[in-house]
C-alpha cells in the first residue's frame, strides 16, 4: 500500500471517529472548544499531504490550500472574537465532575450561554444536551459581574453524586447527571 492510500485511510478513520463522537453528543476533554479548529487543521495538513503524495497540478494544489487556509484563519477569527471558556465543577468526593461551557456576547442585552458536560472516562466528556441554559438580562450588572457569578459557578450545591444546583442571578439552576 503506496502512502498516500495510507493518508488517505487515515483521514477517513479520523473524520469517522469525530463524526461518531459528535453525533452521540461526546468530545474530548483536552480539545474542549477548540475541537473544530483541530479537526479542520488535520484534514488540511493530511489533505495537503495526500495531494503532494499523488502528484497533482501544484496550481490546483495551491488554491486549495490557500481557500482551504483561509477558511481556517476566518474560522479562527471568529473563535477569538466570541471566546468559549470551559470550566469544571467535581462532586464532593470527586467521583463526578461537570464541564461548563460558557460565553456571553453583548449588544444591548447580554445573553450568557452555557453548555454542560458530564465526564466519561478520563479523555471523554458528554453533553447534557436537554439541561443548556441561555440566559439573558438587560439591567447592568454589578462591578466584576462575569460568566461565572451569572451562573453561580464560583458557589456550586451539589444534592448528591448526580446533581448540582448553581444559584445564578436569575433562579437556581439543577443540572441532573447521568
Amino acid at each position: 500500500m503506496n502512502v498516500s492510500k495510507i493518508v488517505l485511510i487515515a483521514l477517513i478513520a479520523f473524520d469517522l471517529f469525530f463524526l461518531i463522537l459528535a453525533a452521540n453528543h461526546y468530545s474530548l476533554v483536552a480539545l474542549g472548544s477548540a475541537s473544530f479548529l483541530f479537526i479542520i487543521t488535520v484534514n488540511l495538513v493530511l489533505l495537503l499531504a495526500w495531494a503532494i503524495g499523488k502528484k497533482l497540478n501544484r496550481g490546483l494544489v495551491l488554491i486549495f490550500s490557500f481557500v482551504g487556509f483561509g477558511f481556517l484563519f476566518v474560522q479562527s477569527f471568529l473563535f477569538i472574537l466570541t471566546p468559549t471558556t470551559f470550566d469544571s465543577v467535581s462532586s464532593p468526593s470527586g467521583s463526578e465532575k461537570v464541564y461548563i461551557e460558557h460565553r456571553n456576547f453583548s449588544l444591548g442585552e447580554t445573553s450568557y450561554s452555557y453548555n454542560f458536560y458530564q465526564r466519561k472516562g478520563k479523555v471523554f466528556m458528554k453533553e447534557l444536551v436537554d439541561q443548556n441554559q441561555l440566559l439573558v438580562t438587560r439591567d447592568n450588572l454589578p462591578e466584576g459581574a462575569n460568566d461565572i457569578k451569572m451562573l453561580g459557578l464560583d458557589v456550586p450545591h451539589w444534592i448528591n453524586e448526580k446533581e448540582v444546583r448553581f444559584n445564578s442571578r436569575q433562579g437556581t439552576i439543577t443540572i441532573h447527571l447521568d
